[in-house]
């Protein structure tokens, strides 16, 4: 198992950036008093859900008024995969992402940001009010993956956090307000999400070998870390620690992954798993042979053939 570096995946920031209020809303909102005194009431902009090219999505949000221009912008939403169409891959430096998805947002004629804004974006000087960092676990198989996702299931805890378990997932502090970690298989989800995906052949498979650990960050948790602000991210060795120690703390006993392809020698049994590989072993096999080998290959092989 390699542990891959950690990444930056949905993110809520605040920037200063020069934009038409207009262009960056999907209608307006007024706001009055309960006495509906419309002379005293505020028109502000709604939030503007903008589409990149690869079919994924960001949300943003003018501060200002109708009558009271604000440069500031409210970004939200998973940049990477906004920017690329897919985030089985990612970037670890919070900063560059954020220039990255406002030349974007440029190019898109959406904002129009200074020298002096972007030197500002490019020190860090912004709000964050959500960050959810990730971390991947890279298995030499996939069945190893949901081996261990299984493990996690079954027997691991975490210090002072409940654990919830889903049909892809498990969960420390789901229903925190603060931070939560969540374990899952990638490969699993980009098939759940294939039509909100452009994921390659290769990026399939290489999420097919990864148990993704996300760690959600809500405002006040980022204001306890002192992460709230953009140049708190920028040494990107603290970061890596200071999360890995977070994700360290999970207990999982000792696990023997085992090479489950080639453990397989008998012809009958390699045969079947071929035929479950492929998708096909319920037209091929009666529900009562497969019933017989899911317990063969239990016992046998440590593969549970409803996870495959």
């Amino acid at each position: 198992m390699k542990k891959n570096k950690l990444e930056i995946d949905y993110l809520e920031v605040v920037v200063d950036i020069n934009h038409k209020p207009e262009e960056v809303a999907s209608c307006y909102q007024i706001v009055s008093d309960e006495k509906y005194n419309f002379d005293e009431s505020k028109i502000k902009y709604r939030s503007k859900k903008i589409l990149s090219e690869f079919d994924s999505i960001i949300t943003l949000q003018s501060f200002s008024l109708l009558n009271d221009y604000n440069s500031k912008l409210k970004i939200s939403g998973n940049f990477y995969k906004w920017l690329n169409g897919h985030n089985v891959t990612g970037c670890e430096n919070l900063i560059d992402l954020v220039l990255k998805t406002i030349e974007k947002l440029k190019n898109l004629n959406l904002v129009d940001p200074t020298k002096e804004q972007l030197e500002t974006i490019r020190l860090g000087n912004f709000r964050l009010y959500r960050v959810d960092v990730k971390r991947d676990l890279v298995f030499d198989s996939k069945q190893n993956a949901i081996q261990y996702l299984s493990t996690l299931r079954n027997l691991s805890t975490y210090p002072k956090q409940k654990k919830t378990i889903f049909e892809n997932g498990i969960y420390f502090g789901f229903t925190s307000k603060r931070w939560s970690i969540c374990n899952y298989h990638k490969g699993q989800e980009v098939r759940d999400n294939y039509k909100r995906s452009k994921t390659s052949l290769e990026l399939q498979a290489l999420a097919d070998l990864m148990i993704r650990q996300e760690i959600r960050i809500q405002s006040k948790q980022l204001a306890t870390w002192e992460l709230r602000f953009g140049h708190q991210w920028r040494d990107l060795n603290n970061i890596e620690n200071f999360f890995k120690n977070i994700l360290d703390k999970i207990y999982i006993p000792a696990i023997n992954l085992k090479d489950s392809k080639n453990n397989i020698c008998d012809k009958s049994d390699r045969k079947f798993y071929n035929c479950v590989i492929n998708g096909d072993h319920k037209e091929v096999y009666s529900r009562a042979t497969i019933s017989r080998k899911r317990r063969i290959f239990l016992d046998k092989y440590n593969i549970d053939i409803n996870n495959v």
